[in-house]
């Protein structure tokens, strides 16, 4: 006598997954998809923060850069005209946290009308900001600058304090500070020294 297919297969090992291995395996499976989500969000949070602190690094450069390319034609006057100028507090702040230069070599053609020859530089809402022509509109450089401060020396490393005496000046000392790392209160200063070519 032979047995019924349908017998055959109640009988026999049941195939497929009961409700509570398959509960089981969602639960390891969650686990495990979890931990993966953790570390990929981790891995985010860490590139992100290291993109800004290059960032910070980069605008800490570019702004350095920029301030010693101006300083060093300071007062630039082939020509003999007298018309090179630095102006150590041109937006009267009463600090030495902005300077005006005035050079005529962009060509040197007896004025200082060209681009980079009548220059400001300062700082205001955590922006670093550069005229670079006049009554041209300033524009932000770098972001954050927290302060900017320029000290000027004479040859003999004499200070110059006051604007009747900057045609003295043969080198100016500058410190940009900006936050240490994003979100942080710290503060990173950054010195640098530049020698007038005038």
């Amino acid at each position: 006598m032979e047995t019924s297919p349908v017998k055959r297969r109640r009988g026999g090992r049941r195939s497929g997954v009961t409700l509570v291995e398959m509960l089981v395996t969602l639960g390891l499976l969650s686990v495990v998809m979890g931990t993966v989500t953790g570390m990929i969000l981790r891995t985010q949070r860490e590139y992100t923060r290291q993109r800004e602190a290059i960032r910070l690094q980069e605008n800490m450069r570019n702004a350095e850069m920029v301030i010693a390319r101006l300083l060093r034609t300071a007062a630039v006057d082939p020509l003999g005209l007298s018309i090179g100028r630095v102006d150590i507090d041109p937006l009267a702040h009463g600090t030495f946290d902005n300077v005006r230069v005035r050079s005529d070599f962009n060509p040197a053609d007896g004025d200082v009308l060209d681009a980079l020859e009548d220059a400001l530089v300062y700082t205001s809402d955590d922006t670093l900001y550069v005229r670079w022509q006049a009554g041209a509109v300033p524009q932000p450089i770098a972001y954050p600058v927290r302060s900017l401060l320029f000290e000027y020396f004479a040859a003999d490393d004499t200070p110059i304090t006051s604007q009747a005496l900057i045609a003295n000046a043969a080198k100016a000392k500058y410190t940009v500070t900006a936050p240490a790392k994003p979100g942080d209160a710290a503060i990173k200063s950054r010195i640098a020294w530049v020698h007038f070519r005038n």
